[in-house]
């Protein structure tokens, strides 16, 4: 079992209890399958204590996506996608991304495994109106979707099992001399719109094997496990998340500190990934 299971054995939702007392004791054993009711519960704790600390998206959503968020959260009945011990696709994400020394926690994910018609049409709907459309390849393996509300963007997630041969070359070069070559599928890849800029861009979530996670943190303050992904761009060097066993102050910016702090009293839980790259440039990654 890994952490992100244990945690939701572990820990119950006191349901009576007023906003600001809410934790996570230890009185319900869950197994690796929450209890739907229970998970979507959790969501809503963690989606409302978002919007109350740190990003109100209740003030940012459209009518077809306020529509979408309340049929998604209906049908949300289990934690994501498990690759392998180390690997895991969360159907859920919050994100606090910290860089050139200003903090932009809009961002949130949503996807499933599956989609059913109704939620599909909110989702064709909402693309619609950025003047998005999914390809042959996103309706086939369809994911989810993120909105970035301060930096005005959109992302398409689907999950593809290869990468063209020019893309194979450029990760593998890049992963040998991190002593690994070898990656999982399937991929995450993201289509992202700048909904001011028009431009668009793309980026490829690989989990890797086969590794030795020292020569991935060598210089970190990080107390990494065994998962490690690579992001990779066509326009950016590679960038890599790492699944954690616990992340410290000491590891990023004082100014995320009571970020931190506020989700350990809160809901007992630390960042599950962070995508780093030194300690003033990262994204703490939530649940």
């Amino acid at each position: 079992m890994n952490r992100r299971q244990l945690i939701f054995s572990i820990s119950s939702i006191v349901l009576s209890a007023h906003f600001d007392a809410f934790g996570f004791p230890v009185s319900k054993y869950l197994g690796q399958n929450p209890d739907p009711e229970y998970l979507r519960l959790y969501f809503k704790k963690m989606y409302q204590w978002h919007c109350k600390k740190y990003f109100d998206f209740e003030n940012q959503w459209t009518k077809n996506e306020k529509e979408f968020l309340s049929l998604w959260v209906k049908s949300l009945s289990s934690l994501g996608l498990k690759i392998n011990e180390d690997h895991f696709l969360e159907n859920f994400s919050f994100y606090h991304q910290y860089k050139d020394e200003s903090l932009n926690s809009s961002k949130l994910k949503l996807a499933s495994i599956t989609w059913d018609d109704e939620l599909l049409e909110k989702i064709n709907l909402i693309l619609k109106e950025k003047n998005v459309s999914l390809s042959e390849i996103e309706k086939k393996n369809f994911h989810g979707l993120s909105w970035d509300f301060k930096d005005k963007k959109i992302s398409v997630y689907s999950l593809v099992t290869g990468l063209s041969s020019n893309e194979n070359e450029l990760i593998k070069s890049d992963l040998i001399s991190k002593k690994s070559s070898n990656w999982l599928f399937p991929i995450l890849q993201s289509r992202t719109l700048d909904l001011n800029t028009k431009n668009i861009s793309y980026e490829w979530q690989i989990p890797l094997k086969s590794l030795t996670p020292e020569s991935f943190k060598e210089g970190l303050n990080l107390d990494v496990a065994s998962g490690i992904e690579i992001v990779y761009s066509k326009v950016k060097h590679s960038e890599y998340i790492y699944r954690l066993r616990s992340l410290s102050n000491e590891a990023v910016h004082p100014k995320v500190h009571k970020i931190i702090n506020q989700m350990s009293n809160q809901f007992n839980s630390h960042p599950d990934y962070i995508r780093y790259i030194s300690e003033s440039d990262f994204t703490l990654i939530y649940p």
